[in-house]
């Protein structure tokens, strides 16, 4: 079973430090192991990767005028020299913070819950770019641990989508071929016609229009960028002929068509292409690959060959670009730092991808397991369930399985069924771990029955998918807990910036994040900012009875004892019994209005 390792660093820069949390489990499950812990503040650890990048895009720029010109007497051996000093300076300095005594115990409780003889999937999880710039290929963690390759994910953000569409055996490649100036990206070409089992499409230097084309009139499981690209201020911007550049916010409608139409993999072999990953982060692409600063032309093409022929022959997506990024130090006496370039940007929960077999029809395979599933499920779901998670986890049908699993759960959960309900639910996430109903639900189970920390860890992964009613759920145990009713507001307002817009008002979940907001703003003493949160919530078509009970004990507090009353009883006749928060609060009126009937 593989491990996922999540690996969350809040905060703003390295010279400030991080508050650090890791999580352990199984891919699909609740993780095992959560534990918190800081890196403190680097100043010096920022300033030396900032004059590395420095170096090294001195050495990028002696290295094309070299190219381009050939006069005698030019060299960049100083540049080369200095670049590789930098970056050993900042390898020590990398070592040593994480090394830091608070972050000791992140390090030694993860190398407790994994054995090097595990495949490990291991997401740093933050939205600051110099922290994606860092070689964490090189932490000790990494290198003793031989089936890990480090990847990169954001806080928050949209979760990859599977398409329930049926694909065909037959892998369709999207190659976008941009400008060329300067390097020979007909080598990649060459290259990618001798896939087996690929149907590529080239776009060479091609005008806006027929990008977009592509992307709204096929299905495509990946998307191949060569040619020249840059970052500016987190901005990613392509150079698609000689003359056009694109943002791949201007591209957004068409990539996801393609999410939506199956994509499940990007690779930019192009230069500084952190801004890239974000912007497709934001889409919620599953995968993407891309390099961290400028990259050699021919550093490029090694990548490209090493990864795609590895992973075309049946290894793993991340083995895969593990073994080819470790191969790209045999070109450093030329290309200092060439290892260090290739990076993983992905979700958390996306499933890798695979290089599919023609000879398999996996709808097949799937339609058979869920009507074996059906007949068993009686006798004994757990057998036949091991037999179809193989399958389908080798297949591309996640989507739809893990939507009728779920609904199995639903259905035995509103019988009042709790263990089965579980056990289907549980069994939805081994299918499909990236579904965050089921990861929401599962945790409501949870703390139906008491168990809030078990709850809370669900209520987490939901979060991280970007589903706002966990954010709700998260900050509604804090404040009964009585804790920190600051971090119960910022967990509202992220839900609240959460919502689609398109959703009606009674079924956005808005009230209900708002009347959470309030109950934190009453607790940080904001009480005329609660009462506006909840006169819009009154207002609103969406009946919430905890609004009117929140405004009952703020009431209460102002010395208005009747108008607390009065909604109190509405509270209680208004609460629905059946709902585990509106029932906390329906009994918590129906205890004051027990004191005002004491106290006549």
């Amino acid at each position: 079973m593989t491990k996922l390792v999540v690996l969350e660093l809040i905060g703003n820069s390295i010279d400030r430090g991080f508050d650090s949390t890791l999580e352990v489990g199984e891919v699909g499950e609740r993780p095992q192991l959560r534990e918190r812990g800081t890196l403190p503040a680097n100043p010096q650890l920022q300033e030396t990767l900032q004059y590395w990048e420095s170096c090294y895009g001195v050495l990028d720029r002696a290295r094309g005028s070299l190219r381009r010109l050939k006069p005698k007497g030019i060299s960049y051996g100083n540049e080369r020299d200095r670049c590789l000093a930098l970056a050993q300076e900042l390898e020590g300095q990398f070592e040593a913070w994480l090394a830091s005594d608070t972050f000791r115990q992140i390090d030694r409780r993860l190398r407790e819950a994994v054995s090097p003889d595990e495949e490990i999937r291991l997401a740093i999880a933050s939205d600051l770019s110099d922290l994606r710039k860092l070689p964490w290929h090189l932490w000790d963690f990494c290198r003793r641990y031989p089936n890990v390759e480090a990847t990169f994910a954001p806080l928050t953000g949209t979760t990859p989508i599977s398409s329930s569409e049926e694909r065909e055996s037959i892998l369709k490649i999207l190659a976008i071929l941009g400008n060329d100036d300067g390097i020979d990206i007909e080598a990649d070409r060459r290259f990618l016609e001798t896939l087996p089992g690929t149907e590529i499409t080239f776009l060479v230097s091609p005008q806006r229009q027929a990008i977009h084309d592509r992307l709204w009139e096929k299905h495509w499981d990946i998307i191949f960028f060569a040619g020249h690209s840059q970052t500016e201020n987190d901005i990613g911007t392509i150079y698609i002929n000689r003359d056009e550049c694109l943002t791949l916010d201007e591209l957004r409608y068409g990539l996801q068509k393609a999410i939506t139409g199956g994509l499940q993999l990007a690779i930019f072999n192009s230069c500084d292409g952190l801004g890239l990953a974000k912007a497709l982060g934001d889409c919620a692409i599953p995968h993407t690959i891309v390099m961290r600063e400028k990259v050699p032309d021919a550093v490029a093409q090694a990548f490209l060959k090493g990864f795609l022929a590895a992973f075309s022959q049946g290894k793993g997506f991340h083995a895969s670009v593990r073994e080819a990024r470790e191969r790209l130090q045999g070109m450093e006496d030329r290309f200092p730092c060439a290892s260090w370039l290739p990076a993983i940007v992905q979700h958390p929960d996306a499933v890798p991808p695979v290089w599919r077999s023609p000879s398999i029809d996996r709808n097949d395979i799937l339609t058979c397991w869920r009507e074996r599933v059906r007949k068993n499920a009686g006798k004994a779901i757990a057998g036949v369930a091991m037999v179809g998670v193989s399958i389908v986890l080798n297949g591309w049908g996640r989507e739809t399985l893990g939507g009728w699993l779920h609904q199995q759960g639903w259905d035995r959960y509103r019988a009042s069924e709790q263990a089965a309900a579980e056990e289907w639910w549980r069994w939805t996430l081994r299918v499909n771990p990236q579904r965050r109903a089921t990861l929401l639900m599962l945790g409501h189970l949870y703390e139906q029955s008491g168990d809030e920390a078990a709850a809370e860890q669900l209520y987490q992964q939901a979060a991280r998918r970007g589903l706002p009613v966990a954010y709700r759920k998260l900050a509604q145990l804090m404040l009964r807990r009585g804790g920190d009713a600051s971090q119960a507001a910022a967990w509202a307002e992220r839900g609240l910036a959460l919502l689609s817009p398109d959703l009606p008002p009674e079924k956005s979940g808005r009230a209900e994040l708002l009347t959470t907001l309030a109950w934190a703003r009453w607790q940080q003493g904001l009480v005329a900012e609660a009462t506006v949160l909840l006169d819009e919530v009154l207002t609103s078509p969406k009946e919430v009875a905890a609004a009117r009970c929140l405004y009952g004990a703020i009431s209460n507090d102002l010395g208005l004892r009747q108008e607390a009353r009065d909604f109190w009883q509405q509270c209680a006749e208004g609460a629905n019994s059946l709902d585990l928060d509106e029932e906390r609060w329906r009994e918590r009126a129906l205890q004051e209005l027990k004191w005002f009937e004491r106290s006549e």
